[in-house]
């Protein structure tokens, strides 16, 4: 196989720029969109990680369906959030800061999935051999005649001369369909080592139906034992947060590298790294929109 271009990766920094160079994807899970990939639960399509951003026009050109929204927000234990979410950084990423003007983009579902069905998306493994081949397990060798763009974690890419020094930190991100709990919507945002859970985000999304959704983030480090799905509930439903009762479906993700930590040293310049991984920078939404987005 040989192609002009491709990209490794097929999260949303991926899927842009696809759209804008016009190159193939290829991408190893078995669904597009990263960590803004969606599951059915109930019916509904409710992505892992809410999109929540601070500007009303992100990816506006792409259809984007923004809503500005209100939360009731309660903080626990404030001055230890930075130790338990994040040890080793100086600040949290601006996708854990919920102060200020929010906006949710609606339909961040239609966006992935659009912009997957533009594209060429090739399922497959992929391996960096040169700066113009590509290993991969389907497809064999698959020569790049212009460039490879590697939105791919930087850990996993040869080239990267401090691999062992960039670090993360892992995250379960827990998504409930519960009956209604209240009208407003709510964050929790809780320090305290007594709770598995770090920030609990409550959306009143579906009113007409009764119901409402709840994600969960708790974050811990891969090299100890990785928190479980019931600790979380047990905690929720402590704190008195959620009652098990009151759950109609869940779904947990393991987000390896969910805040990274450290710069990647490429020893040569011959593989364009890109995104939120293959830069290796906490980028939010917005940052990714920006940079590469043309809209």
């Amino acid at each position: 196989m040989k192609l002009e271009n491709i990209v490794i990766g097929g999260g949303l920094s991926g899927l842009l720029i696809s759209a804008l160079t016009n190159s193939p994807i290829i991408e190893e899970q078995p669904s597009i969109g990263g960590i803004l990939s969606f599951s059915q639960l109930d019916g509904m399509k409710i992505p892992f990680i809410l999109p929540l951003v601070k500007s009303q026009e992100v990816l506006s050109g792409y259809g984007a369906k923004i809503e500005k929204i209100s939360f009731d927000l309660d903080i626990i234990k404030e001055r230890y959030l930075l130790k338990k979410v994040c040890p080793l950084c100086e600040d949290l990423p601006i996708w854990l800061n919920f102060q200020g003007d929010l906006y949710l983009i609606k339909n961040i579902n239609d966006i992935i999935s659009n912009l997957g069905k533009n594209v060429q998306v090739i399922k497959d493994h992929a391996e960096v051999v040169d700066p113009y081949t590509i290993k991969s397990r389907r497809h064999g060798m698959i020569k790049i005649e212009n460039k490879i763009f590697y939105t791919a974690p930087a850990t996993c890419y040869s080239n990267v001369i401090n691999r062992d020094e960039l670090k993360f930190r892992s995250s379960i991100i827990s998504v409930f369909v519960v009956r209604k709990i209240q009208e407003n919507n709510r964050i929790i945002i809780d320090g305290g080592s007594s709770t598995s859970f770090s920030h609990v985000i409550y959306l009143n999304d579906f009113p007409e139906r009764g119901i409402s959704s709840m994600f969960v983030y708790a974050f811990f480090d891969m090299s100890s034992k990785q928190i479980e799905l019931r600790n979380i509930i047990s905690d929720l439903k402590r704190q008195k947060i959620l009652n098990p009762d009151q759950v109609l479906s869940i779904r947990s993700k393991v987000i390896k590298e969910a805040i990274l930590i450290g710069e990647p040293l490429v020893k040569l310049a011959d593989v364009t790294m890109e995104g939120r991984l293959g830069r290796w920078k906490n980028f939010s939404i917005e940052d990714i929109a920006r940079l590469y987005s043309p809209y």
